[in-house]
């Protein structure tokens, strides 16, 4: 059933390849100027894609039949739709495939979406309203709370202290900085058990990054990405992909840090082959949790599972990494598609489903 929908996806963005341009807008390593940036040894940079990369998906969408444009700034992109290079000399639709984030602002992965939807330009992206509610942690924590299992979570800030309580003592937690990705200000030290004793670091987390942070309850166990489609209609999951370290499925205490994110040193497996009636069991908790927040296009929802199968969403990625190694692209391989044009015609695909009348051709 689910390959007969992707099927359909990818048959849609063939059809149309002729018919649309693509405008891809995002940020390369060695390309895209840095202007704000973390001066602590984290870089916003880690979160850039590889200029081969990035040019990997401009010449795979050639390879379609699609004709493209790129963009390595957004601000290039906005600057050609205001001064109408783009917007009125082009004889066909433009979809925007975006994944541009530049610098270290809250709501910095809105600013394209935003952009195109006050000028009706179509986009790969959820809405902007969404991508910026899919960074804050703890305020999806609070919208999810008691409709679906999420970790237990507490905010600090460095300014005003806690502000809906802490952690009893004792409890085992793991700090993250709210609205980062890509593990940004992630280190071993950020796992801890709770007491007053620590309240100096988040402090010291906090200012370093000018950043709210979250405690959100440790889970030892495994780790698993679970990417999904939705198109406003139909969402589904794909094949859940778990992380291993050291040839390990469990992997307990352990996380990806940033080094581990930078360095890519972990693999992924199938879930579903190994917890097939688990995986089916939180690929329908996952899918809730797309329609109730809207999370249109391709996205990613992270959980934690301990001993006893206990699952607790961690994360949730409007906006994942749609790079070759990256859990989509694995997923989509085990379900038997194995060309990287394959996850780009799938996003494209949906894409057009989501807009039938923004496309009349």
């Amino acid at each position: 059933m689910i390959k007969n929908k992707i099927n359909n996806y990818i048959r849609k963005s063939k059809e149309y390849s002729k018919k649309v341009v693509i405008a891809i807008v995002g940020n390369a390593k060695e390309i895209t100027k840095v202007d704000e940036d973390y001066t602590n040894g984290t870089s916003i940079v880690s979160e850039y894609y590889a200029l081969q990369k990035f040019n990997q998906i401009v010449d795979t969408l050639k390879s379609e039949g699609f004709e493209t444009i790129s963009y390595y700034d957004e601000m290039d992109f906005i600057y050609d739709v205001l001064t109408h290079r783009i917007r009125n000399n082009y004889y066909k639709p433009i979809i925007v495939f975006n994944f541009a984030q530049k610098g270290i602002v809250h709501g910095r992965k809105s600013l394209i979406p935003l952009f195109c939807e006050m000028n009706s330009i179509i986009h790969t992206n959820s809405d902007p309203m969404v991508c910026s509610l899919t960074r804050e942690k703890y305020f999806w924590y609070k919208l999810l709370n008691g409709i679906c299992p999420v970790c237990p979570t507490w905010e600090y800030d460095a300014k005003l202290n806690w502000n809906s309580g802490k952690p009893e003592t004792g409890t085992k937690v793991i700090a993250k900085l709210e609205n980062q990705c890509s593990s940004i200000g992630l280190t071993s030290e950020n796992v801890f058990t709770f007491s007053d004793a620590k309240i100096d670091f988040l402090y010291n987390l906090s200012t370093k990054y000018s950043c709210r942070v979250i405690l959100q309850k440790f889970i030892e166990g495994y780790e698993v990405e679970f990417p999904f489609c939705y198109d406003g209609n139909e969402a589904f999951c794909l094949k859940p992909q778990g992380i291993k370290i050291k040839g390990e499925n469990y992997i307990g205490e352990k996380i990806l840090d940033y080094d581990a994110r930078r360095t890519h040193s972990y693999e992924f497996y199938n879930f579903d082959e190994f917890n097939p009636e688990l995986s089916q069991d939180i690929s329908s908790s996952i899918v809730r949790v797309a329609k109730i927040m809207n999370l249109q296009g391709m996205g990613r929802i992270d959980c934690r599972i301990d001993k006893a199968d206990n699952f607790f969403i961690t994360d949730i990625n409007s906006n994942p990494h749609l790079i070759e190694i990256a859990s989509p692209s694995e997923s989509l391989k085990q379900l038997g598609f194995s060309e990287y044009s394959d996850l780009l015609n799938l996003i494209i695909g949906i894409t057009i489903t989501r807009h039938p009348n923004q496309i009349m051709l």
